[in-house]
């Protein structure tokens, strides 16, 4: 086995989480995310603060979002108030009157509604209407039908435990969602692969969400954190499947994630904290003079190379990144945002050629964006973002170690055997200029329309250089974790546009039935071709508490290598021009019952199906292809039946697959009856099948699991202390059995038969020179034909809040794996 990174059964990573806020001097009340706004001005007032305001504008249904970033009580009091649109004002006798604020918009807030009846969950970047439109209306029209969306509060990324404040360490606690690998933050949604899903960030896509990327077992690509920071993000929704039209080019899922604007408190204020992964510093405050608007600049770099490598003696990844945002209200109704993300990664594991393994990255990661919004009238809104962003990633692994899967038939040949031995330089590169446009318009209460399109000029790069031995522990040769059938050598580079353009009806038909049909129309350069894409949802609201959801849509995906950076599978897209090949699409069916109960209780239950077709996969060698491999191997006639001389899986892609994925998913949550409640979390049980048929085989899809249960919980000990566990158990992964022994084959370099052909390929063989043989992983007919045992996890956390000199601090502890499974 090529072994880059050995993890142990048990690891246990512990960290003190300290956060200290520049300005202020008095503690925040804890536990303020989600609590009454009504209540939450009650325990100001308990303070000494000096608040009046009336229950017209202090509504019930209006919550605290999230916990203050500030300190001195009335700079708590404006963030609580503004993001509900009020502001406090200086009345007599140095009382604080809290009153409409003249310039707020809604945007971000989907509570600003006048009705306590549950409101489904807002399609992604919906974007939102002045205040000046009465909110009821506003509501229903930001609403959009059919299953919502999994909201995911800031506040439970910094929490969870195991989650490493890692969005998509979150999303694996969610049902239908599985990890690729256990440390990671690859996904895999309802029988849909990695690539296929969709990150947005701020309206813009962004094709590497993660960092500390490292080289782990056959150069499988382990990231151990994301590109969004936990202290930064205002929401998170995820789109488990069948989103609707207003993004497109991918098959799986959609997660939308959006940062939050500095604070407008005063000028300057600031925290720094440290957590896990890295060390985080945030500056905000209001924009300069009678500017209406904010800006925010947070850094963050991972210390663990700096403090453990004079420890343990061993070289860790490294990573740093700056995100700046400028927010600019030039009028009541407008919005400018400016954006900019900078990032480095650096892993350096070995250090030297002649070190048994030397495995070094180098990854930047660069952004910039503008958004601009305005609304015209009460009907119209606008919405425009033009982004510029740019990946780069250098891969460098050397690896020479000896492989107990090998050997001779006899007792010493593990011992005397030769070694596994691989060179590998690779570099890839995304350059993504996008430009999109986004127009709702809102005729009456209970219609709207959304359209917009958006295009994208991507320039691509796919490079690498490979000598030496190959994985013969992966079923397919074309994995990107050194398969057989990788090209020796390839330089590819494909630059293309995608072009996308949506229309989308929202009509309420009643007060209780919401009705949505779209349409997508996509086009690829790759390909040539373009695809329609219509998508119907809708929604049902059963009196106050149940709310039945459905909906029908179709989904494509162009090939682009900037989709292959999430991938297990390489396929070659170097010809020029458009290629001969199709989108890969999907038909995806979602049903789902929900149910509010008293107390803080939800309850939901999801039906879904999806059916794969087009798929792209690597084509089998031709007749003409395996004859020409199997002449270059010089083999002794004993030993010809033990070559591999079945057709292999090549890099050469075709549309040649189908698949299908269904299941049932159950979640409960308790997010407690009000703010500090003792015990919060939810659990959630999925059943499901997927599949994949190709090569005239259908057999189990790579990530499928029959079963799967997750619970999370927080239990509240008191002000200061809070203990929190995240417990997974899931039926086993699908694999590929051995069915045999094949004769191990390395390249002549040194023409050791002195025949004169250097480029032929001979058995490899052990000091005494006996023939070396390796396991068979059979035809196509064999893969995933066996599972591995079930599994379970228990991550656990405990959590200390002191208030020292008047801030707030926190540390914690986090044990992965605490069973040692």
């Amino acid at each position: 086995m090529l072994s880059v990174v050995r993890f142990p059964a048990a690891i246990v990573l512990c960290a003190l989480l300290m956060s200290a806020f520049v300005h202020g001097q008095e503690a925040r009340p804890a536990g303020s995310e989600g609590r009454r706004l009504d209540e939450a001005l009650a325990s100001l007032q308990s303070r000494g603060l000096k608040i009046i305001y009336s229950t017209e504008v202090v509504r019930p249904h209006m919550r605290v979002r999230r916990e203050p970033r500030v300190t001195s009580l009335r700079r708590i009091l404006d963030d609580f108030l503004s993001e509900n649109g009020l502001i406090a004002q200086d009345g007599p006798g140095g009382n604080l009157l809290v009153v409409k604020n003249p310039r707020a918009r809604l945007a971000g807030n989907p509570r600003s509604g006048s009705t306590q009846v549950p409101v489904p969950r807002v399609a992604p970047e919906q974007p939102q209407f002045a205040e000046t439109i009465d909110v009821t209306n506003a509501q229903s029209r930001e609403a959009g039908a059919g299953p919502p969306s999994s909201a995911i509060r800031p506040h439970e990324v910094r929490s969870l435990a195991g989650g490493v404040e890692n969005v998509f360490r979150t999303l694996q606690a969610l049902p239908g969602v599985t990890g690729t690998d256990e440390l990671g933050s690859r996904i895999a949604v309802r029988g849909g692969s990695p690539d296929q899903n969709l990150t947005i960030m701020d309206g813009i896509e962004i094709h590497n969400p993660f960092r500390l990327v490292i080289p782990g077992e056959d150069l499988a690509m382990v990231g151990l954190a994301s590109t969004f920071n936990a202290d930064t993000i205002e929401s998170v929704e995820f789109f488990p499947g069948a989103f609707d039209v207003g993004y497109g080019d991918r098959l799986s899922s959609l997660l939308v994630v959006k940062n939050r604007e500095g604070s407008e408190a005063e000028a300057f204020q600031g925290s720094s904290i440290l957590t896990l992964a890295d060390a985080n510093g945030i500056v905000e405050g209001k924009l300069p003079r009678r500017s209406s608007g904010s800006w925010l600049v947070s850094a963050r770099r991972s210390y663990l190379d700096l403090v453990a490598e004079h420890v343990i003696g061993v070289k860790l990844p490294s990573f740093q990144d700056v995100h700046a945002r400028v927010s600019w209200h030039p009028g009541a109704r407008q919005r400018v945002l400016l954006v900019g993300l900078a990032g480095r990664e650096r892993t350096a594991l070995g250090g030297t050629v002649e070190a048994d393994a030397d495995h070094s990255t180098r990854t930047h990661n660069n952004l910039v964006a503008a958004t601009f919004e305005s609304s015209v009238g009460d009907t119209l809104l606008l919405r425009t973002v033009a982004s510029l962003s740019q990946f780069a990633d250098t891969l460098h692994a050397h690896e020479r170690s000896l492989d107990n899967s090998r050997g001779a038939n006899a007792r010493d040949s593990i011992s005397s055997g030769g070694l596994l031995e691989f060179n590998l330089s690779r570099d890839i590169g995304v350059r993504d200029l996008a430009v999109r446009q986004q127009l709702v318009f809102a005729p009456s209460s209970s219609h709207w329309l959304d359209l917009g399109f958006e295009t994208h000029k991507l320039d691509t790069r796919w490079a690498w250089q490979i000598s030496g031995d190959r994985s013969h522990h992966e079923a397919n040769s074309s994995s990107v974790r050194l398969g057989t059938s990788l090209p020796d050598g390839l330089d590819s580079t494909r630059n293309s546009y995608r072009f996308g353009v949506w229309v989308q009806d929202r009509w309420e038909l009643s007060p209780r039935v919401v009705l949505q049909p779209g349409l997508r129309v996509d086009r690829s350069g790759v390909t040539g071709q373009t695809t329609w894409s219509p998508r119907l949802s809708g929604t049902v609201n059963v009196g106050r508490a149940w709310r039945l959801d459905a909906a029908v849509r179709a989904h494509s995906q162009s090939p682009g290598y900037e989709k292959l950076l999430q991938s297990d599978y390489f396929i070659d897209l170097s010809p020029t021009g458009a290629l001969a090949l199709k989108a890969e699409r999907a038909l995806q069916t979602v049903a789902g019952l929900q149910r509010v109960f008293g107390g803080g209780f939800t309850a939901r239950v999801d039906a879904y199906y999806k059916r794969f077709s087009d798929l792209l996969i690597g084509r089998l060698e031709t007749e003409r292809e395996r004859l020409t491999r199997l002449a270059g191997y010089d083999v002794p006639a004993t030993l010809l039946t033990s070559v591999p001389s079945r057709p292999q899986i090549t890099t050469s892609p075709l549309n040649g697959a189908t698949g299908q994925a269904y299941g049932l998913e159950v979640h409960v949550a308790h997010a407690g009856a009000g703010a500090g409640a003792p015990l919060t979390g939810w659990a959630a049980y999925s059943i499901g099948r997927a599949t994949r048929t190709a090569y005239g085989v259908t057999h189990p899809f790579d990530y499928d699991r029959s079963h799967a249960v997750t619970a999370t919980a927080n239990l509240r000990i008191g002000p200061r202390v809070d203990l929190s566990a995240t417990g997974r158990w899931a039926t086993g992964l699908p694999r590929t059995p051995v069915r045999g022994v094949q004769l191990a084959l390395v390249p002549d370099a040194g023409d050791a038969d002195r025949d004169g052909n250097a480029e032929e390929r001979v058995p490899q063989r052990d000091l005494q020179g006996r023939p070396i043989f390796r396991p068979d992983l059979g035809d196509v007919a064999n893969i995933n034909s066996a599972r591995l045992p079930h599994f379970g996890r228990l991550d656990a956390r405990i959590t200390y809040r002191p208030t020292w000199t008047g801030e707030r601090w926190a540390f914690y502890m986090d044990v992965l794996n605490l069973l040692n499974a």
